[in-house]
């Protein structure tokens, strides 16, 4: 295995852990509400005060949308498609600067 493909595999792995920690807090949040008769949050409205409340979550969620922006890039590069890597600067430009 080239240190490149480990790199890889790395990323993937670490995407993996965090969406699905993410979607076990979401569950849990879900439970949770369930008991208390409240209305719930759609899952990306959770994440987004999640992440006003606690820096961390915030963190993991940018780096998470940002890895995933760069592998979109890199897609974008191999295909040679002008479209989708124009498509994934804009979402990063819009998103991510200030």
């Amino acid at each position: 295995m080239s240190p490149a493909q480990g790199e890889l595999i790395r990323l993937l792995l670490l995407h993996c852990t965090v969406h699905i920690l993410q979607h076990r807090a979401y569950d849990h949040y879900c439970k949770r509400e369930d008991n208390d008769g409240e209305d719930q949050l759609e899952f990306e409205d959770w994440c987004y005060r999640r992440g006003e409340e606690i820096p961390q979550f915030q963190y993991w969620s940018i780096m998470l949308e940002m890895e995933l922006l760069s592998h979109v890039i890199v897609r974008s590069l191999r295909q040679a498609s002008f479209t989708i890597y124009f498509d994934a600067l804009i979402e990063l430009a819009c998103c991510y600067m200030p």
